[in-house]
């Protein structure tokens, strides 16, 4: 081996490690020790406002994930993952997708401490499918209704009722603690995810959410204090998701899922099946960007806005 050879250190492309799903490795939080698009410290104060029975009811779901390290919590340039204009929409988007698992995850481990780890592998199974309840569930579900209307081999229906004679559509106790599991979710991702974001960023979700209240409240819905968060009401977290992505982070470019076919290395002993299953991750990013390759310069019209809305 050459000298130049020996001085470069054989390792992984940063750009590479933020394209593919991160690998939760040890205690499932190395996520959170790559860097961000920045390494900005940035301050974590507020301004000082009033706060009202939805905002009091946010507060009691605070806090980090269980048994996130304390050093990373406290860490700014590490904690935040998204920073106004600065973090492209591929980052974001996955970003969201590790914080929301992690509070998932001790939202479901919660509710297997209270009815038993037998209840564990069904509630995780429908908060992976549909964590905020926002699904219709089929009338044949009998984990969800008490006495689901389920279609025989011959195409007839066959209403399964229980002691009580219990009508089609009524919820199983199942059915009334995923509803609770799932709002809980919703607020407790509405109350911990400004912790991963910028104070900018914060400033203009917080912005956009008072607007949306406001609107409810003007086409005569009685939406005051905690009745904010109630379905139908509250601002729908995908809708967050959606404006974050999308108003607060700039385009991923093609670069940013094709140069790592170019600046990924194969670490000394890596298997072929690991380096396979590096190169397919590559591509999959390649293949997800689709028609972004062809870029249109008014698309990057909201990036030069005072507001991004």
């Amino acid at each position: 081996m050459s000298q130049v050879n020996k001085l470069i250190p054989k390792k992984k492309s940063r750009i590479h490690a933020m394209t593919r799903a991160p690998k939760l490795l040890s205690d499932g939080f190395d996520f959170f020790r790559t860097a961000p698009i920045s390494s900005a410290s940035l301050s974590s104060s507020t301004s000082a406002q009033l706060v009202d029975a939805a905002e009091q009811e946010l507060n009691k779901f605070l806090g980090k994930p269980n048994n996130f390290p304390m050093e990373l919590w406290n860490d700014n340039s590490r904690r935040v993952r998204i920073h106004y204009l600065q973090t492209n929409n591929h980052q974001a988007e996955q970003a969201f997708k590790v914080i929301m698992n992690l509070y998932a995850t001790d939202l479901v481990d919660a509710y297997s401490d209270q009815f038993g780890p037998k209840a564990n592998p069904l509630m995780s199974e429908y908060m992976t499918n549909d964590p905020l309840g926002e699904w219709q569930h089929p009338s044949d579900d009998t984990n969800i209704w008490r006495n689901a209307v389920a279609e025989t081999p011959d195409g007839e229906t066959n209403e399964e009722t229980d002691a009580t004679g219990a009508n089609p559509g009524v919820p199983t106790n199942f059915a009334t603690q995923l509803a609770i599991v799932q709002d809980k979710f919703y607020k407790t991702m509405r109350a911990n995810m400004p912790n991963f974001m910028c104070e900018q960023c914060v400033s203009l979700m917080e912005a956009k959410i008072r607007k949306h209240d406001q609107e409810v409240a003007e086409r005569g819905d009685d939406n005051e204090g905690v009745k904010k968060l109630r379905q139908g009401m509250r601002y729908k977290w995908k809708k967050y998701m959606t404006s974050v992505q999308t108003r607060l982070c700039v385009i991923a470019l093609g670069s940013f899922h094709f140069l790592p076919l170019f600046t990924t290395m194969r670490e000394d002993n890596t298997d072929l099946a690991t380096w396979c299953s590096v190169i397919r991750s590559i591509n999959q990013g390649i293949e997800s960007h689709k028609h972004g390759w062809d870029v249109n310069p008014k698309s990057y019209a909201h990036c030069v806005r005072a507001l991004p809305w």
